[in-house]
């Protein structure tokens, strides 16, 4: 009997042992099998490894052009002209920090996006500023460039000669400044529009107002980049000594380009090679974080600041 009754026990212990181990078996599969259907229905740019990636990047770079602004502080000799760099160089963290954000909350990435839009035209502004600090203001380069005249040039997109004189200068401006002004606030009606569901965010539907905006974009940004280009020209044997052509391509590639990759992407979201106006928006933040890297690089060589560090100067934060 006691036999028979320990052999019951030890049968009734093995089975409820292999009831609980399979029991925990199939909580570790069913575990197993939710978390491969969530890699599955995760987009690319939700993955961890993807944001992992665009967090360093975009650290790296604001680091990098923190680190020129603390320089340019310390050396702080010139205010006219380096408080315009300092606010030319925020731009590689603002862009780098705002697009992280974006990837990590896709749905305010239009929100945190129009902030960043606003701050490029402050950043042209100021570079059109820093240009006529270079150069004394408009009216010593027209006195010193009077009489000049610039042959015509396919790439400048000047079929005759021009005179550099008052009128070229007001226009190369005029040009450049509708985009400070234009860039906000077609920032703030897209955002407006966005709210009310009548953006169509990369979408090419002409019922909803992104066609639209995007063709205005494209004009503002076409005669800011030509204004820019018109001013280089004119102004180019006065900008000669601070080496303009690196200042140029930086803040043209930087501001410009992006905004043209911007507009192809939504291109491909029109025609399906990306899926959704989320993944595009996605798709452009990553290459911002991407592109920052670079660019925080470039501000070093294009905006050094051992140019002002042999002066006298006060260290101070602008």
């Amino acid at each position: 009997m006691a036999a028979t009754l320990g052999e019951n026990l030890f049968s009734e212990k093995r089975s409820q042992t292999h009831a609980f181990l399979g029991s925990t078996y199939d909580t570790r599969r069913k575990r197993t099998e939710r978390y491969v259907m969530t890699l599955k229905t995760k987009k690319w740019y939700e993955t961890r490894n993807a944001l992992i990636f665009a967090c360093v990047l975009s650290v790296v770079a604001s680091v990098v052009a923190f680190a020129q602004i603390g320089l340019h502080l310390k050396h702080y000799s010139n205010g006219n002209h380096q408080r315009h760099i300092l606010r030319i160089i925020f731009l590689v963290p603002i862009y780098a920090l705002l697009s992280f954000a974006a990837l990590m909350r896709p749905k305010h990435s239009l929100d945190l996006d129009t902030f960043r839009d606003c701050y490029e035209s402050w950043v042209v502004y100021n570079f059109l500023a820093l240009c006529f600090e270079y150069v004394g203001g408009p009216g010593n380069v027209q006195n010193n460039m009077q009489g000049k005249e610039l042959p015509p040039s396919v790439w400048a997109c000047a079929r005759e000669s021009q005179q550099v004189d008052g009128a070229y200068l007001r226009r190369s401006k005029q040009y450049a400044l509708q985009f400070v002004f234009l860039k906000p606030f077609l920032s703030l009606i897209s955002w407006i529009m966005h709210m009310r569901g009548q953006y169509g965010d990369s979408a090419i539907d002409f019922k909803r107002g992104y066609v639209y905006v995007l063709f205005v974009y494209n004009i503002s940004y076409s005669f800011a980049l030509y204004g820019l280009l018109m001013f280089y020209r004119g102004a180019y044997d006065l900008l000669k000594p601070h080496k303009p052509l690196a200042k140029f391509m930086l803040v043209k590639a930087v501001i410009f380009l992006t905004f043209w990759q911007g507009a192809f992407i939504a291109l491909a979201v029109a025609t399906g090679d990306v899926s959704s106006s989320e993944e595009g928006r996605a798709t452009q933040d990553f290459l911002v974080c991407v592109e920052m890297v670079f660019a925080s690089v470039f501000m070093h060589i294009a905006f050094p600041y051992y140019v002002y560090a042999n002066r006298s100067g006060v260290s101070r934060f602008v």
